[in-house]
């Protein structure tokens, strides 16, 4: 059903399904569109302006009942701008690249392997930052312009305890400095 500018589909007792089919007669290649799912917007009968969309594409070169890999990407829109970015990949083997910074409002990141945490660009560092007290702290800072080497930086009277949960005691140095 089509009206009021919304689109209704229903099916009672079962799933209700939307395909985008892409019949190619010369094979689909990797790296070509095969949907586009657009958010659009007009203002008074004026220009229509994309502001984001959800794109498939091949991520291999399809053969049919054998192989058919796919990208599904995720493009927006950034405040104060008028063009679509790319803004999240999610590849064929589950991992996803976002373009931009991650923010994840739970709190807990939770894994059943091993973390990893890189940066891939040139003398680039991690760092960990806190809130102290309403302010932003880098706790921990690993350096890589300097032989990865590791600081840890609390605030004034702060400290860097060592404890191995056990009941022989700790070690506690104390950033006073």
């Amino acid at each position: 059903t089509v009206g009021d500018g919304q689109f209704y589909l229903n099916s009672t007792n079962e799933r209700s399904s939307i395909y985008l089919t892409r019949n190619d007669t010369d094979g689909i290649a990797s790296g070509e569109e095969i949907g586009f799912l657009s958010f659009r917007g007009q203002e008074s009968g004026g220009t229509i302006h994309q502001f984001g969309g959800v794109l498939m594409k091949a991520a291999q070169n399809f053969q049919q009942g054998s192989q058919h890999g796919s990208t599904m990407q995720f493009w927006t829109t950034a405040d104060g701008n008028n063009s679509n970015t790319l803004a999240m990949e999610i590849y064929g083997n589950n991992d996803a690249k976002v373009y931009g910074d991650l923010s994840v409002d739970g709190g807990t990141i939770t894994t059943d392997a091993s973390l990893t945490i890189k940066t891939t660009a040139t003398d680039s560092d991690i760092e960990f930052e806190v809130d102290d007290n309403g302010a932003q702290h880098t706790a921990l800072t690993i350096d890589g312009s300097a032989l990865a080497s590791t600081k840890v930086t609390p605030l004034d009277g702060g400290y860097l305890q060592v404890d191995d949960a056990g009941s022989d005691g700790s070690s506690t140095i104390y950033g006073d400095g």
